[in-house]
């Protein structure tokens, strides 16, 4: 499993590292997934969703993530969680928005036909939909993810995050160089 404190050795701080980095990647892909496929349902047409090449999208990755670090000790609270992985998804969605606008002068979402929307980047109905989303993600969907810590499960996963976290960085960097 997945837990974080100053009494591990260093073995546990790798294992515990590879597998946050390995539910980021999990994460990534399957919020790509849920994109398209909300999309998809929305409008009818296949839209390959994100600013990049992969079919990955790191602000769920990074979402999950922290919002994995962050109800370690809350997990007997579902409600807890869902207030923490609220605010945790809702400020790394206004970032994100915020940025991608001020750099590339497009809005990748809008809300503004949502009441309770900040600026048309995050709106309080999404806030409590991501928030319930990744609280049940951490507390029911990582253990299923984070099955297998024997050494070629430990091979494999570590195998998969150095490729696909190398892919999302060339990716970036060439994102980067064409604007």
């Amino acid at each position: 499993m997945l837990k974080i404190d100053k009494e591990q050795t260093t073995k546990e701080h790798e294992t515990a590292l590879l597998n946050l980095t390995y539910l980021f990647c999990i994460y990534s892909i399957l919020g790509w997934i849920v994109e398209v496929i909300f999309f998809y349902l929305k409008t009818g047409k296949y839209n390959k969703r994100g600013i990049l090449n992969g079919a990955y999208c790191p602000l769920y990755g990074f979402s999950l993530a922290v919002c994995t670090v962050l109800t370690q000790s809350v997990r007997n609270n579902l409600f807890i969680m869902i207030l923490i992985c609220g605010t945790v998804c809702t400020v790394f969605e206004l970032l994100t928005g915020v940025v991608f606008y001020k750099l590339l002068n497009h809005k990748m979402w809008d809300y503004t036909e949502r009441p309770m929307n900040i600026g048309g980047y995050v709106c309080l109905s999404f806030t409590i939909i991501w928030g319930t989303a990744a609280a049940v993600c951490v507390k029911y969907l990582n253990p299923l993810i984070l099955i297998g810590n024997s050494a070629a499960d430990i091979a494999l996963k570590t195998v998969f995050c150095i490729a696909l976290c190398a892919f999302m960085i060339a990716d970036i960097c060439s994102f980067i160089k064409i604007r």
